[in-house]
């Protein structure tokens, strides 16, 4: 849970390494929000970068493993706003340091700068005031403002802002949550595909179609007519979805769209609480001619293409119909290219940073329930992965059925998530002790036989499926 890889890895989160110099077993936080004013070390494009966080004792010497962020590409303003977990107690004499670099794909990368802060003064600063830290520069080329300094936002999580407000001062901590992952509804891509539509499919980021948006809008008439209707019996994990005290999706605007109309008069929503934007959470792609999972824009663009398609789809003869689903948008780390881009796939090592990184996030927030909104083939790795062996041994079937099939368009999973504490001997992963579909979600299974096609056909199909859709056939052949 955000605990990392050595720089001299191409991982990113973190590696538990033995602890030097005989620190004391604990769980210090360090939050590293953004970068401004970054010199600009590519030619025809921006920055790509990426720091690493460590810890040294007074001579210099790291005392525990170093945390990797992961690249922010094409940004001289990066945002992250990600936790860095060491499984120590520093002492006060020990500095953070930090170091940012510009991530090449070709060459090594490119060292920008450095600070050193002592654990002292950054424990002076939280994750909802942290402070700007000026950078040392180890490059000669010139920010864009070269009369302003180049800085990194930083802080402590403190524990009034955590989830566990009682625990001394770095002490690890064990501590269990819940989340209800939705999947997003159909998409214009799957419509395409039906229709046999190259046009249609050569686009980035495709939105929900006409019977996405009927789907999402049925799953929440679904809910909201189960909490409103008292002779409807609902189980534990359905009855506790509407107090989930926090909404999360995916930036790709499918997933947008649908945790807007999944979720349209949640109480954490009509509070006043923004839905949370996380690039994390985006679907993986598994290959390079995976173009429905690049997206398109980044920041304000995002709400802006969710509602021009909404309107375009559906709601042209009632644009105020559209707007009643909007509300105010958290971009968080979606300022800059949130996407993987077109010329490749994920790789074993991003998938994994990824999720290492989210349930950083999870964990390290305030709230202990939460909704995420996302995409297939995430969610049934975070499955494959995370499920709590004894938990699958006891329920076989179901399980199974989990690791090998997608959630169906705008289905729900509710999870119980155990997150431990951190050790420094082994990599200490969360575990999914609970699961249930609520709120009569299903499994989508390409179990039935599959017609058989002309040899145009299938090159037009293996080019148009949907990315989770072509992964669970290959799968079943």
């Amino acid at each position: 849970m955000g605990l990392c890889a050595s720089s001299k890895t191409n991982h990113t989160g973190m590696s538990l390494y033995n602890l030097k110099n005989k620190r004391e077993h604990g769980e210090f936080v360090v939050y590293l929000g953004c970068g401004t004013n970054i010199p600009n070390m590519d030619v025809g494009s921006l920055s790509d970068c990426f720091a690493v966080i460590e810890i040294l004792d007074e001579t210099g010497t790291p005392c525990a493993g170093e945390f990797k962020t992961q690249i922010r590409r094409d940004s001289l303003h990066p945002t992250w706003n990600s936790f860095a977990a060491f499984p120590m107690k520093p002492l006060p004499t020990d500095t953070v340091k930090l170091t940012l670099y510009d991530h090449d794909d070709f060459s090594a990368a490119d060292l920008i700068g450095h600070v050193e802060i002592p654990v002292t003064d950054l424990r002076k600063h939280s994750v909802a005031e942290p402070a700007d830290f000026v950078l040392n520069m180890d490059t000669k080329v010139k920010p864009p403002q070269p009369e302003q300094p180049v800085t990194v936002t930083m802080g402590c999580l403190q524990n009034n802002e955590s989830c566990v407000p009682t625990r001394k001062q770095d002490e690890s901590f064990t501590v269990e949550k819940e989340f209800w992952l939705i999947r997003h509804g159909e998409s214009k891509w799957n419509e395409a595909t039906e229709h046999k539509n190259v046009g249609g499919l050569l686009g980035y980021d495709h939105p929900l179609n006409v019977q996405g948006i009927d789907q999402a809008i049925n799953f929440n008439s679904i809910w909201t007519k189960a909490i409103a209707d008292e002779s409807i019996q609902m189980s534990s994990a359905e009855s506790k979805f509407v107090n989930a005290e926090r909404v999360v999706a995916s930036p790709l605007t499918r997933a947008t769209q649908t945790a807007l109309i999944t979720c349209h008069n949640h109480p954490n929503l009509n509070n006043g609480n923004p839905l949370t934007l996380y690039r994390n959470l985006r679907e993986k792609k598994n290959k390079a001619l995976s173009l429905d999972t690049v997206g398109q824009e980044i920041g304000d663009g995002i709400k802006k293409r969710v509602l021009e398609q909404l309107i375009e789809e559906k709601f042209k003869t009632d644009e105020k119909k559209a707007n009643d689903y909007m509300v105010n948008i958290d971009y968080n780390d979606c300022d800059s290219e949130w996407w993987t881009g077109h010329t490749h796939g994920d790789s074993t090592a991003s998938l994994t940073a990824r999720y290492s990184e989210l349930w950083g996030f999870l964990k390290y927030s305030k709230q202990k329930s939460m909704i995420l909104v996302g995409h297939s083939l995430f969610f049934r790795e975070l499955c494959q992965r995370f499920l709590n062996e004894d938990y699958c041994e006891q329920n076989k079937e179901f399980t199974s059925e989990l690791k090998k099939h997608k959630l169906d368009n705008a289905a729900c999973l509710y999870i119980r998530v155990v997150f431990p504490k951190p050790h420094s001997q082994n990599k200490t992963e969360p575990s999914i002790v609970e699961a249930e579909l609520v709120f009569g979600s299903k499994l989508k299974s390409h179990s039935h036989s599959h017609k058989k096609q002309s040899s145009a056909n299938l090159v037009f199909c293996e080019f148009g499926k949907d990315e989770d859709d072509a992964e669970e056939e290959k799968e079943e052949k």
